[in-house]
């Protein structure tokens, strides 16, 4: 049985609608208030995507991204209690320009409660483009399955602590593709 938040979403065609909306707003002009914070939830949904990330973690590694001015920071893991660290890489897709457009939206996140700010890019996700945000990760963690990245490499990338999540969902998946074809 699959769970709610599970679209089966497509790695590479999320990735394709998310550059598609990225440069509805590189070419937008002007950019009002509104569009910015769009903006910004496009570049993180493309950070969570690309990173197999949840939310928050992509929202950490944005304002961390801004901050440092570097394309490689290190974030808390979410949902686990020892204090582990992951990396957060900023995609190629991703510009110093883009950056630049939202950076003071991202600011305006300092000291605020980033998990009201993931809550609202989780809610924006949904109305906006029909998806729930963890649905990303689970596209790319599905993509690693399939390009045969092993089930330990893949819990390191995404900051699993065990393969169990790993290995369920990517092998769920291998099933059904197998069932489907030879069944």
């Amino acid at each position: 049985m699959k769970a709610k938040w599970d679209k089966e979403l497509d790695y590479e065609e999320t990735k394709k609608e998310l550059l598609n909306r990225l440069n509805y707003y590189r070419n937008k002009k002007p950019l009002y208030q509104k569009d910015k914070i769009a903006y910004t939830y496009i570049l993180t949904g493309l950070l969570q995507l690309r990173n197999g990330c949840r939310i928050g973690e992509a929202v950490e590694g944005l304002i961390k991204i801004i901050q440092t001015n570097k394309r490689e920071v290190k974030v808390r893991v979410e949902k686990r209690k020892d204090d582990a660290k992951r990396l957060i890489v900023l995609p190629d897709e991703i510009t110093i320009e883009d950056l630049e457009n939202i950076k003071e939206v991202v600011e305006e996140w300092e000291g605020k409660n980033l998990r009201r700010i993931a809550n609202n890019m989780s809610k924006w996700f949904i109305t906006n483009l029909g998806i729930n945000t963890h649905s990303l990760r689970y596209a790319y963690i599905s993509y690693l399955g399939k390009q045969n990245v092993p089930a330990q490499l893949i819990a390191c990338i995404t900051g699993h602590a065990t393969l169990d999540m790993v290995l369920r969902y990517t092998q769920v998946r291998t099933a059904e593709e197998i069932l489907k074809k030879w069944g």
